[in-house]
């Protein structure tokens, strides 16, 4: 007790004997910089700050102090502007070890001259850890964090703030003006309200709350001045995540537009944006300004050429609006350049989004994704090329948390890099629709399990028309899909006319095998696909639990061996039925835990498919045209008799008919097929030119479980202009417009596999949810379906079911 006493008494002498330090950069006081105050200080002592700018980063070492400029003992304006602390691309003060502060009177600034970094702390300006901070009549401006560009304030942090101002900072993650983790202690004064504006970021343009947990402490946001008016968490300038926010913003800094705005490499973000006479310059500021119309959503339209920080001002990466579409101009004719220190897109908590027309190149960062969408729905992401990225283990992009997503037309990869490098990868996510997408050319020699090309997560997964080749690496899946929690026991993998080729994984340990599927729940279902010229040690594939293969080609020489199956768990004690038909194998048998429960029938073992690369010289095993059938081929005609419920799409991976000589072939290609020329309504005229559209599944079953219709066509030849597809109710009203600007021929020769694409015309994909142009599902009914080529129509019928 007597030493309790002591250690009190000891404290409180210390406060009673508390002075006043002063600084000044000239000499003119005791020191010459904060930190030498801080120093020397004791808990209760005051440091005060004379006009300068002082560059160093402050940290206050665990000593309860006051930190004051002159306006503290005479509040003039001028005092808060000219006294200032540059952190100099570090953060400016650091208060992280259980102290109380009070700062009063600065202007905090990290980054005045906009330097392109990739900072790794958190807080440009402030980082409140553990600790108390009392801010006041502060400005923070000009800072750059890797979370909370003006503040962050961690765990156990108590932060209060009055008159404060916080504009014009970034944070490459969350939270571009403040980023409260893991804390309630946020007191924003009501009688002298902040200010906290016009600042970017992934999620939380100006202010981000989030908790791992959901906490139900409510935390109120009071501010005179926000980006916009709020009255509610909206998710892009205000975040907050398993926290209850109340918002209340008086007065917005930036007018929401309510009508598509228009970006140039050389635009001036004075301009109006209005048309394309008029754009604006910088994406994330056209971004900002464009209202959120969820009845009328607008587009930001971007015109051609090279968008980056060094070149025009970039501010990457950048965040996402519900209701907005950001579409530019082709992918070889917008690109982003992320120079090899920023990533690009970040959309969390939203809906009704659209991300087209571009490439994505030179993005690089350790914490944030390259493209991410996180608690969305409805988010279509096509023609979009990811070159030479890697961002927080990906090359391309991740969906996690989502529903109703689309991606299209992609291309992902070229990248050497020592980690993951994933492609997609997809966690816990419903009705997720993949097709007419390439995952190539990246590379490792990183020796840990690696995820490469496609990793799928507890989700729902449509995987269609795709390619992953040329992966590269030491311990690495190329492949991998994985429902085996409860919650997720609906979801499934379908996946069709879908090449794996070519991959290569020269020691896996961790890793059993480059491909690697397993669902607890449901037997996977994998319909024509062809894995081929995969090189591994052991098992090029293994399917855990239950599975349904049809008209499978495995052939894989520089492989130990091709299909493994694990059809027993000894995890949950089940065994799996598994069903093999009409596939080909290298090897003479199918091993399976449970060979009584594995059902081979009419398949061919032991078996070489004689692709067309090896009568055709001039086709290298790297190009996916060397992996159609030749003449001799004993994968023709050998497919299953009845193609009936197996959901395949009409045309395969070239865009011919999916069935020829009236029985469907192994693999992706079908053999001396012609493009697709049915016409499944004989009140329908025929088109010139043998130019149909297809649509399937038909009817469509518009249910919030899957909604997703395949329009898909095959021209004669390369159109002179961009196709358009057009949807109408039996009233006559257009319901629907879909611009297609990428044939599956040109995305196979833009990602390099192919300079002589050996087919018949130009193939088109795409996928249509069901809903208007407005994002509302449409009734129940008969549509008619259009699509414009030049001078050619096509129509077909199509019905939705409720």
């Amino acid at each position: 007790m007597k030493a309790y006493i002591s250690i009190v008494l000891l404290i409180l002498s210390g406060y009673l004997c508390s002075i006043t330090r002063t600084v000044a950069l000239d000499g003119s006081q005791q020191y010459t910089s904060i930190q030498a105050a801080v120093n020397a200080s004791v808990h209760g002592d005051t440091i005060l700050v004379y006009p300068g700018r002082y560059i160093e980063n402050v940290i206050t070492n665990g000593i309860s102090i006051t930190i004051a400029s002159l306006y503290s003992v005479d509040p003039m304006q001028q005092y808060i502007e000219n006294t200032i602390i540059d952190g100099n691309l570090g953060t400016c003060i650091r208060i992280i070890s259980g102290e109380t502060v009070t700062i009063n009177g600065f202007t905090l600034v990290n980054n005045d001259n906009n330097v392109l970094n990739s900072p790794s702390n958190p807080g440009g300006g402030m980082f409140v850890n553990s600790s108390t901070a009392i801010i006041e009549n502060t400005i923070i401006r000009n800072c750059i964090a890797q979370a909370g560009g003006g503040i962050a304030a961690g765990s156990n942090s108590s932060l209060t703030m009055s008159n404060v101002s916080i504009f014009h900072n970034q944070a490459l993650n969350l939270g571009g003006g403040l980023a409260v983790d893991q804390s309630t202690g946020l007191n924003m004064s009501q009688s002298n309200p902040c200010t906290i504006f016009n600042n970017h970021a992934t999620r939380g343009m100006d202010i981000s709350i989030s908790f791992n947990t959901s906490n139900p402490t409510p935390i109120e946001i009071n501010l005179a001045m926000g980006s916009a008016v709020l009255t509610d968490a909206d998710g892009y300038f205000i975040h907050a995540h398993r926290a209850n926010v109340t918002v209340n913003i008086a007065q917005g800094a930036i007018e929401q537009i309510d009508h598509d705005l228009y970006v140039s490499p050389d635009g001036d973000d004075s301009n109006s944006g209005l048309d394309s006479g008029s754009p604006l310059r910088t994406i994330a500021i056209a971004m900002q300004r464009i209202a959120s119309n969820p009845d009328n959503p607008k587009t930001i339209r971007l015109a051609p050429g090279i968008y980056s920080h060094s070149a025009n001002g970039q501010i990457l990466p950048m965040g996402v609006k519900s209701n907005v579409k950001v579409q530019g101009a082709g992918i070889g004719e917008t690109i982003i350049d992320g120079e090899l220190s920023r990533t690009f897109w970040g959309a969390w908590y939203v809906s009704n989004i659209e991300i087209s027309g571009m490439k994505l190149m030179n993005g690089r960062s350790i914490y944030a994704y390259v493209f991410c969408l996180f608690y969305g729905n409805n988010a279509h992401i096509h023609n979009v090329e990811f070159y030479n990225n890697y961002g927080s283990l990906l090359s391309g992009m991740i969906i996690a948390y989502s529903s109703d997503v689309r991606i299209e037309n992609s291309i992902i990869g070229n990248v050497n890099y020592p980690n993951d490098l994933n492609g997609i990868w997809v966690s816990e996510s419903n009705n997720i629709y993949i097709y007419n997408t390439v995952v190539t050319e990246n590379s490792t020699t990183d020796s840990e399990s690696i995820h490469m090309g496609m990793k799928f997560y507890d989700s729902d997964i449509h995987l269609r028309n795709s390619i992953v080749s040329n992966i590269s690496a030491v311990d690495a899946w190329v492949f991998f899909y994985q429902t085996i929690y409860e919650p997720f026991a609906a979801y499934n993998l379908d996946m069709s006319n879908v090449l794996i080729i070519n991959n290569s994984v020269s020691n896996p340990s961790w890793v059993s095998s480059p491909i690697y599927i397993q669902n607890r729940y449901q037997p996977v279902q994998i319909n024509n696909c062809t894995i081929a010229n995969n090189n591994s040690p052991g098992f090029v594939c293994r399917i855990l639990a239950g599975a349904d293969l049809r008209n499978v080609i495995f052939h894989n020489p520089g492989s130990g061996s091709e299909l493994g199956m694990v059809n027993y768990l000894s995890v949950n004690a089940t065994a799996y039925p598994v069903s093999i038909s009409n596939s080909l194998f290298r090897t003479a048998t199918v091993p399976s835990s449970r060979p009584e429960l594995l059902t081979m029938t009419d398949n061919i073992m032991s078996a070489d498919p004689l692709f067309l690369g090896t009568v055709d010289t001039s086709l290298g095993i790297n190009q996916p045209e060397y992996y159609q059938l030749s003449a001799l081929s004993p994968c023709i005609d050998s497919g299953t008799p009845d193609t009936e419920g197996l959901n395949l799409p009409p045309m395969d991976l070239a865009g011919n008919h999916r069935i020829a000589n009236g029985r469907i072939d192994m693999g992706v290609y079908e053999y001396d097929s012609q493009p697709w020329v049915s016409n499944d309504d004989p009140a329908i005229p025929p088109p010139p030119e043998g130019f149909r559209i297809s649509a399937y599944p038909n009817p469509l079953l518009n249910t919030s479980r899957a909604a997703g219709i395949f329009l898909e066509f095959t021209l004669p030849k390369k159109p002179e202009a961009q196709p358009v597809i057009e949807i109408f109710n039996i009233r006559g009203q257009k319901v629907k417009t879909i611009r297609l600007t990428e044939s599956y021929n040109s995305l196979v020769s833009r990602a390099g596999l192919s300079n002589d694409v050996k087919q018949n015309g130009e193939f088109y994909s795409t996928v249509w949810n069901g809903k208007d142009d407005n994002n509302r599902p449409l009734a129940s009914g008969t549509y008619i379906v259009k699509a414009i080529i030049d001078r050619m129509m096509a129509t077909t019928k199509i019905t939705i079911i409720k």
